[in-house]
C-alpha cells in the first residue's frame, strides 16, 4: 500500500479560508490458498481448488473546502472528487474477475449559528464512501464442516451513504443530536443455499439494496475538581432491505444504547475510572442481535511530578462481551454467537521523558485503509 497526500490552506480574507489537497494511493494485495487431498496416506495438492488472487486498486482524489464566517453564522462547504480503478485476477481464471473503474464526487456542507457564547446549533449534510475490505473481495472458500462454508465476493462494490445531522451544542461538549442516513449498497454478511433444494449453506458478504438509520442522542458531560463524568443516551432505528434468490427480506428494529464514564481524582496522584456500556437488541444486516452490556474499570497512580505512572485496568469485568444474533433466511432459522476474549487485567508503566507534541506523526496509512487490511470475515 503506497499513499501520497498533500494539503494546502490559504486564507483568502480575514473571514474566508480555502483548504485544498490531493491524495493518490496504490494498493496491491496478493493472497495464496492451497488445498490438499489425502490419498493412500499421502497429501497431494489439489490444483483445481488452489489459487492465487491478486488485487490492484489505484486511486486519485482531490478536494477543496471553503470556510466563511459572517457574524453569528459560520458556513463550511466542500467537494471531493475521486477516480478509482479496481482490477483483480485469479490464477485459475484466464479473465480478470474484477475490472471496473468509477469517478464519483462527494459534497458536504455545514451551517452553524451561534446563539450565545455557550449555545449554538449546527446543520450538516455529507456524502461518504465505504469500500469493501480486501479480504472480502478474495473469492476463496473456507469450509466449516460438510454443510456450511464462507467465501469471498469479488463483485462487491463500495457503499455510498448520504447523511443529514442536526445538533444543539452547549458549551462545546454537551449536545442533543438528530440524524438520518441512507446507505445504498451497504455490505453485510448474508446466508445463501448452494442450490434451492440443498441443505448446504454458505456465508457471503453482499451489497444489500439499502439501509436507513434514524438516530437521536444526548450527551451530558460534567467536570469538577475531583470528578469527571461523560454520559450518553440514544436510540437508533434501522431498516435494511435485501433481495436474495428471488425473495425480498426487510428487517427493522429500534436499538437503545447508554454509556456512562466516571473518573475520580484523589489525593496523592491516585485516580479511579470506570465505564458502563449497554445496548438493547438491534439489527445488523439480515441479523437481529440481542442486548448486552460491558463494564471496565481501573486505577492509576502518578509519581515524580506526573512523569511516571502505574495503572491497573480490568476490561470486561463480568465477561459479558458476547454477541448473540439470529435470522431466518430461505426457510432456515440460524443462530450466531460470538465471544470476544476481552476480559483481562493489565498492568502498565509509562514515563514521560519530556513534554512535547509530535508534529511529524505518521499519516502514511489512514484509519480506513488499516481497517480494510486488518478486517476479517465477521
Amino acid at each position: 500500500l503506497t499513499t501520497f497526500k498533500m494539503d494546502y490552506h490559504y486564507p483568502l480574507f480575514d473571514d474566508l479560508l480555502l483548504k485544498s489537497g490531493i491524495k493518490t494511493k496504490f494498493t496491491r494485495n496478493s493472497s495464496k490458498h492451497d488445498f490438499f487431498k489425502k490419498n493412500n496416506n499421502e497429501w497431494n495438492k489439489d490444483e483445481g481448488n488452489s489459487q492465487t488472487f491478486i488485487y490492484k486498486e489505484p486511486m486519485l482524489s482531490g478536494y477543496f473546502i471553503v470556510e466563511k464566517n459572517v457574524d453569528e453564522i459560520s458556513v463550511k462547504t466542500g467537494l471531493r472528487a475521486e477516480h478509482t480503478r479496481r482490477y483483480g485476477t485469479q490464477s485459475n481464471n484466464e479473465k480478470a474477475i474484477i475490472d471496473t473503474s468509477y469517478l464519483d464526487v462527494f459534497p458536504s456542507i455545514s451551517l452553524e449559528y451561534q446563539f450565545s457564547n455557550d449555545l449554538k446549533t449546527n446543520l450538516s449534510y455529507s456524502k461518504r464512501i465505504k469500500r469493501p475490505n480486501y479480504k472480502d473481495l478474495n473469492p476463496y472458500t473456507i469450509y466449516y464442516d460438510s454443510l456450511s462454508y464462507i467465501k469471498g465476493n469479488p463483485k462487491l462494490v463500495p457503499e455510498i451513504s448520504h447523511s443529514i445531522e442536526l445538533k444543539l451544542i452547549y458549551k462545546e461538549y454537551a449536545y442533543l443530536k438528530l440524524g438520518y442516513t441512507r446507505a445504498n449498497n451497504p455490505i453485510f454478511m448474508t446466508i445463501e443455499k448452494k442450490n434451492p433444494n440443498s441443505i448446504i449453506t454458505y456465508g457471503i458478504k453482499k451489497n444489500i439494496d439499502y439501509s436507513d438509520a434514524y438516530t437521536a442522542s444526548i450527551v451530558a458531560p460534567y467536570r469538577s475538581e475531583f470528578w469527571t463524568t461523560y454520559n450518553s443516551l440514544g436510540i437508533r432505528y434501522r431498516e435494511n432491505k435485501y433481495d436474495g434468490n428471488g425473495k425480498t427480506f426487510s428487517i427493522s428494529r429500534p436499538m437503545w444504547y447508554f454509556s456512562s464514564y466516571h473518573k475520580l481524582d484523589l489525593p496523592l496522584g491516585i485516580s479511579f475510572h470506570g465505564i458502563l456500556n449497554y445496548y438493547t437488541g438491534g439489527v445488523n444486516g439480515i441479523y437481529k442481535f440481542q442486548s448486552k452490556y460491558t463494564v471496565d474499570a481501573g486505577i492509576k497512580k502518578k509519581f515524580m511530578d506526573d512523569k511516571l505512572s502505574l495503572s491497573i485496568d480490568w476490561n470486561d469485568i463480568f465477561n459479558t462481551d458476547k454477541d448473540k444474533s439470529n435470522t431466518t433466511v430461505h426457510g432456515l432459522y440460524m443462530k450466531h454467537k460470538g465471544v470476544y476474549d476481552r476480559s483481562r487485567i493489565s498492568l502498565k508503566f509509562s514515563y514521560k521523558f519530556r513534554n512535547y507534541k509530535d508534529i511529524f506523526r505518521s499519516r502514511s496509512v489512514s484509519k480506513e485503509e488499516r481497517n480494510r487490511i486488518n478486517k476479517n470475515f465477521e
